[in-house]
């Protein structure tokens, strides 16, 4: 368990970085996004407010003009006295319909109208207009209005007809001396921003503290389980065993057949049930205890591994490719292997049986498998023998304490690695798993046979 909090810490380290990294990432594309809505906002709004004041300045202007019917000539003179005082401005006017009609039509000024449709909108809907015609410059479409003063001139008018438009247009950087708003603006988006990164990663700290506390408490309860189960469950385990055996040995003349028959049977539960304590126990130090990690030539322990094993003579165990050597905890390397080949000579029901070794890189990771021609495996059970007490056979026709394949699956992925079945019923079953190339070398060695 203490290795499995340092793995935590150092993930829980690592994935505290990758977030803070991701939510900077987030967090100054935020910015940069906001600020560019922000910049278009407050240009927008500072252009609308300078055009309107323009556009007023400019009607108070020709309005004298205007009262005349809107004359060319005197709307001329005085847009040329307009563009004297307001060099960097363009202005122009255009007459509405209500306007044309009473006092005549200027020539050309149909065509304008007709060709531009922010200005023929404009002249109809009587709404102002802020348009971008390029990133530099800013139009401005002011509607003139009708109202009661106006009717005195314009006989053939109503209140709320539109006499006609005035059209500014001029460059945009004459803004930007406004503009420290807009960066006062993005400077609090950010700290906004930030302010709601840190408060996230505060919580998420707090969070994971409060984590690390369960841990501790979950490790402290397993290392009392470990100590009970190894010792007050198997004391009378070996007193019930102990009895058997003395009661069998000196009672053996009075037991018919039926009462040799349970004695057996007892015995039996007694050693399934220590084994399962010693499985339990294998299965809660995975993780727990660490070892050292050292580089294990598998081409050396798996030969080991199968000796130990001691397969019948009907059984031929057969590495069929160099093996690598491997990084890892030689105990925990051993136990894969130990529990893989065990299963495959265990549960084999050919006369001939054949179980086969192979390895293969494959990018990052090694490929184990170990294949068998034993009865199979249906598929709806794949991914129920890798759990813990689970058996596919009745455990009084094969012994077994249902932990090895749980064993193996939480070793191999403990190291970052895969475990997987693939079985035809009758012809045997493939089991595959993965372990990390981290500093492992290939040994170029021969096919053994064992």
């Amino acid at each position: 368990m203490e290795g499995i909090l340092e793995k935590f810490r150092q993930l829980t380290l690592g994935r505290l970085i990758l977030f803070s990294l991701f939510s900077l990432a987030i967090a100054i594309a935020l910015i940069f996004f906001l600020s560019g809505i922000v910049r278009d906002r407050a240009v927008q709004e500072l252009a609308r407010n300078d055009a309107q004041q323009t556009s007023k300045l400019v009607f108070q202007s020709l309005y004298s003009a205007m009262r005349k019917g809107w004359n060319k000539q005197d709307i001329t003179e005085t847009i040329g006295r307009l563009n004297e005082t307001f060099p960097d401005l363009k202005i122009n006017v255009y007459r509405g319909e209500v306007v044309a009609r009473q006092f005549g039509e200027m020539s050309g000024e149909h065509a304008v109208v007709t060709g531009d449709t922010a200005l023929r909108q404009a002249l109809d809907s009587g709404q102002s207009a802020l348009l971008f015609p390029n990133k530099d410059s800013i139009r401005y479409l002011y509607p003139v209005v009708a109202s009661q003063e106006c009717l005195r001139c314009h006989t053939q008018s109503h209140i709320g007809a539109v006499h006609g438009v005035i059209d500014i247009t001029y460059p945009i950087q004459t803004l930007k001396v406004s503009l420290s708003g807009v960066i006062n603006t993005i400077v609090a988006y950010t700290l906004a921003v930030m302010a709601v990164i840190f408060a996230i990663l505060y919580l998420q700290l707090r969070y994971l503290k409060a984590l690390l506390r369960e841990i501790k408490s979950a490790n402290e309860e397993l290392k009392n389980f470990a100590y009970v189960a190894s010792h007050d469950l198997k004391a009378p385990l070996r007193a019930i065993s102990s009895l058997a055996d003395w009661l069998s040995t000196d009672y053996a003349d009075k037991f018919d057949d039926a009462g040799r028959e349970h004695m057996r049977l007892l015995v039996n539960r007694v050693r399934r049930m220590d084994g399962l304590i010693d499985g339990i126990l294998l299965y809660s130090r995975v993780g727990r205890v660490k070892e050292t990690l050292v580089a294990v030539d598998l081409n050396r322990l798996v030969p080991e591994v199968i000796d130990s094993l001691a397969p019948p003579a009907n059984i031929t165990v057969t590495i069929e490719n160099p093996l690598p050597t491997v990084m890892t905890e030689p105990t925990r390397i051993q136990q894969v292997f130990q529990n893989l080949l065990s299963n495959a000579i265990r549960y084999m029901d050919k006369p001939e049986g054949k179980i086969r070794i192979n390895c293969s890189a494959e990018g990052r990771l090694w490929k184990f498998s170990i294949t068998d021609n034993g009865p199979g495996i249906k598929q709806q059970h794949f991914g129920k023998i890798f759990q813990l007490f689970q058996t596919l056979a009745p455990r009084d026709r094969v012994e077994s304490s249902g932990v090895g394949l749980a064993l193996v699956k939480k070793i191999v992925e403990m190291y970052g690695g895969h475990v997987w079945v693939e079985s035809t019923v009758g012809e045997g079953s493939t089991f595959f798993f993965t372990l990390p190339r981290t500093s492992a070398t290939l040994i170029q060695t021969e096919g053994t046979q064992a």
